[in-house]
């Protein structure tokens, strides 16, 4: 689909979710909230995403 010329829609992250789950540790260390992160991972794993291959 193409808004405004360029192309946008939904992707499938499932492939790249180790670096995007790095990338946001690398963050939350940076900015002192480990123990949020901490607590969305687990919520997150318990979620049901409707972006399974």
């Amino acid at each position: 689909m193409k808004k405004a010329g360029v192309n946008v829609g939904r992707y499938n992250m499932l492939k790249l979710r180790h670096i995007t789950d790095q990338a946001d540790w690398i963050l939350a260390k940076a900015w002192g909230i480990e123990d949020a992160f901490e607590a969305a991972g687990n919520l997150r794993d318990r979620m049901v995403f409707g972006n399974k291959e």
